[in-house]
Formats: C-alpha cells, sequence, structure tokens
C-alpha cells in the first residue's frame, strides 16, 4: 500500500501539532479578553454616524461663565490718594494720611466692598499743583482708580478741577476749596466760610467787637481778610482791624505791639498754619498780651501743639466740627458713635489722639466709600448718591450735600473750643 502523497511541504504530524497549538493560542486570546472590563475612551474621537445613538456616558459639563471668586482672589478696588508725604506740607498733613488709611484697613478688615478689598494708590505731590495734575492724569488714565482720595490744599484742588469733568469723584480733606456744584468734587470736612460764621457769632454772643486779624501777605491773607471781614459784616456789630505779616518772618513783635495798645480790642485771629502761626502765638505770651487767640482749622492738630509748647497762651480758641470733641457731646448726639469708634481706633492705632486733620482723612476716604457701597464704581452714580442723601454721617460731623453744594456744611454742628491741659473742650 502506497503512503499518502503530502503537497503542504509539512509532514501530517508536524501539521497536526502546529494547528494544535494555535488553536489553544486563540483560545487563550479570547480568555483574557473575555475577562477584561470593557474600557470607555475619556473623549470621544470619532462622531456617531448619521442617525445613530451615540452610547450614554457621563455627560461633560456646560461652559458658563465663570464661577465668581472667592473675595481674596478678586481684583482690588483702586482708589487715587494724592498726597504731599514728603516735603514741607508732609508733617502738616500726616495726619490725613493717618486716617484715611485707617479708614481703608477698617473697611477691607469688614470685608470690603461686595467682597472686594480696597487698594489705596498713594502718590507723593507734596501738594504741588503742577505735580498734582501729573498724579491725576496717571491714577485716571493708567490706575484706573473708581475714587480719588484729596488733593488737600486749595491750589491744587482747583488745578485737578478740569481732569474730573466727568469723574472719578473726588473727595477733598481741605477746609477752603470750595469745590465747584454739579461737579464730582466734594468737600469731607468744615469749611472755613462756615466756621468763620461760627466764631463770629460766638464772639457777638459775648459781647466781642472788636478783633484784630493777623493774616499773611499772600494769598491766603487776602483770602482771610475777605472772608473775616465778611463773617464780621454779616453777624453785624463787630470791627475787624488787620495786621500783615510776610510769610517768612521769624516775628512780628511790631504788629503784636501795636495790637497790645489797643485796649478796645477783645480778641486775636490768626489765619495762617503751622509756623506761620506759632510765631505770632510766641510773641503775644512774649509781650504778656492775655487776649483770646483764635486760631485756623489747619492749626488744630497734634503737630502744631508741638510748635508751641511752652508757649501756650491761656485762651487758645480753635473752631471744628464737633465730633473732634466727642468726648464732650451728650450721648444721644449723632455725630458721637461714629466720631468716638473712630477716634479710640486711631488712639489704640498710632498711639496718639484723633485731631481734625485725622477726622479730615478718615470722612474724605469715608465719603468716598459709603458711594461705592451704596451704588458701585458708575461715577455718575456715586455722585448723584451723595447728592440725594438727606443727612451723610461723618465722624467729624453730618453733611447735607445737595447738587448745587458740594460742601454740606450745618453751622449748628461747629463746635467753638479752648485748649485746656492739652485737650481741646467745647467752649459752652
Amino acid at each position: 500500500m502506497r503512503k499518502p502523497q503530502v503537497h503542504s511541504g509539512f509532514p501530517a504530524t508536524r501539521l497536526f501539532k502546529h494547528g494544535t497549538r494555535t488553536a489553544l493560542l486563540l483560545m487563550l486570546v479570547a480568555l483574557v479578553v473575555g475577562c477584561a472590563a470593557p474600557q470607555t475612551p475619556a473623549t470621544p474621537t470619532k462622531a456617531a454616524a448619521p442617525g445613530a445613538t451615540a452610547a450614554p456616558t457621563k455627560a461633560a459639563p456646560v461652559a458658563t461663565k465663570p464661577a465668581d471668586k472667592p473675595a481674596a482672589q478678586q481684583e482690588p478696588l483702586k482708589v487715587g490718594f494724592p498726597m504731599a508725604f514728603t516735603g514741607p506740607r508732609a508733617q502738616t498733613f500726616e495726619g490725613i494720611a493717618k486716617g484715611a488709611r485707617l479708614a481703608t484697613e477698617m473697611l477691607n478688615g469688614a470685608g470690603g466692598i461686595s467682597g472686594r478689598q480696597v487698594q489705596l494708590i498713594e502718590l507723593d505731590t507734596q501738594e504741588d499743583p503742577d505735580k498734582s495734575i501729573t498724579a491725576y492724569k496717571r491714577l485716571i488714565d493708567q490706575d484706573k482708580v473708581v475714587a480719588i482720595l484729596g488733593p488737600s490744599i486749595n491750589a491744587s484742588v482747583k488745578a485737578t478741577r478740569p481732569l474730573i469733568a466727568n469723574g472719578p469723584i473726588a473727595t477733598y480733606p481741605t477746609s477752603s476749596a470750595k469745590p465747584d456744584p454739579d461737579s464730582y468734587g466734594f468737600q469731607a470736612i468744615m469749611a472755613t466760610t462756615v466756621l468763620q460764621k461760627a466764631l463770629m457769632q460766638y464772639l457777638k454772643k459775648n459781647n466781642m467787637t472788636k478783633i484784630a486779624l493777623m493774616a499773611t501777605t499772600d494769598a491766603t491773607g487776602e483770602d482771610a481778610v475777605r472772608d473775616v471781614s465778611a463773617a464780621a459784616k454779616e453777624a453785624g456789630g463787630i470791627d475787624v482791624v488787620s495786621e500783615r505779616y510776610n510769610a517768612n518772618d521769624v516775628d512780628v513783635i511790631p504788629q503784636m505791639t501795636k495790637i497790645r495798645s489797643d485796649k478796645s480790642i477783645s480778641a486775636i485771629v490768626i489765619w495762617s498754619t503751622g509756623q506761620q502761626a506759632a510765631i505770632p502765638i510766641k510773641n503775644a505770651v512774649q509781650l504778656g498780651i492775655n487776649l483770646p487767640i483764635y486760631i485756623s482749622p489747619g492749626n488744630y492738630s497734634n503737630n502744631f501743639l508741638k510748635l508751641i509748647v511752652g508757649s501756650e497762651p491761656s485762651k487758645l480758641w480753635v473752631g471744628g466740627p464737633k465730633g473732634v470733641s466727642w468726648y464732650d457731646l451728650p450721648d444721644n448726639d449723632e455725630t458721637k458713635p461714629l466720631a468716638k469708634s473712630f477716634a479710640e481706633q486711631y488712639q489704640a492705632k498710632y498711639n496718639e489722639p484723633a485731631d481734625l486733620i485725622a477726622f479730615a482723612g478718615y470722612d474724605m476716604a469715608k465719603l468716598a466709600y459709603d458711594a461705592l457701597k451704596a451704588v458701585g464704581t458708575d461715577s455718575k452714580k456715586m455722585k448723584e448718591w451723595i447728592e440725594s442723601q438727606k443727612t451723610w454721617q461723618g465722624a467729624a460731623a453730618p453733611h447735607a450735600y445737595t447738587k448745587q453744594d458740594h460742601e454740606g456744611d450745618l453751622l449748628a454742628t461747629v463746635a467753638i473750643n479752648q485748649l485746656t491741659s492739652g485737650r481741646w473742650r467745647i467752649l459752652k
């Protein structure tokens, strides 16, 4: 019997063994694949065929507007603060900076404005009008501030007014810079004209019918002569004798000697600030003049008292908003709670009493912050909100702003104070 022919090239036994191994390998692969967990691609790479229904998968998040960031991560609200941080006026305005910074610190500590912190952008202007203009331009054009605190002298306020014709709002801590009606500027401290009116009423009430006015020969002195004389005329029955001196004079002995010789004079009014006011006071004490001496509100500060240490007159008077002497106010006075709270926190932080200058800085900041909290960052709405307040309560005094009156001073809130044992006390 013939053996079978093999055409595959392999012997029959080897072919059988090869097929068996292959079958076993295929069975093993099938077993492994069958036992593995099914895998779903994390991201589809192909679209489903037309008309087909895609297999259900875990829904991807729907794209919406970003969730609000936590308050700590939100962009701060930038508020400009152009001020004399250095230079010849720095010491005079130091309290303004302290008051404004404390107001900002208190606000941020309470959560800020709608969860956003306030960032003060401080620029040193040395209270030079040209430098104030430069600072305003940067704050508005580059820093995009929502409000500006300052400047603090009349010349700088006048110079920067055109730059905020349409906002942002600016609040001023100066008592002499009268803001334009229906503008974006607001005065946060009592105006000198109101203080002068209050002084004349007090003098008339106490039968003091003739005063000597010490005023410098510069523009500030000219304003003083005009305004004090006008207030005396309005009160009626008060004569004003003006004595002038140069801002650089180191003494005013001749002028004070002349005042001493006129026995009909009831009081002396010194309408200048800092060293310019300290010199006449020292000369008056040196000459034995025992008349009440009234100083302008720019000297209602801790720093000024340091200038006259050892030369304090027996009767040194100053007018100001009643909240500065909060400790002499009755407990039911509407200003006392806020004034007391600010003054105590100021004392704790800076280890000195809060003077008029510090109150001015605090109220300047508070006015801007209250408007931001009420209506947001829209400058026009902020302006209209301030103008619509029947009474805005500052720490120093309440104000009643209107569209035409951006000072909002109330004559009834003025207090005439006398320095007593190093502390200002309200004269009854």
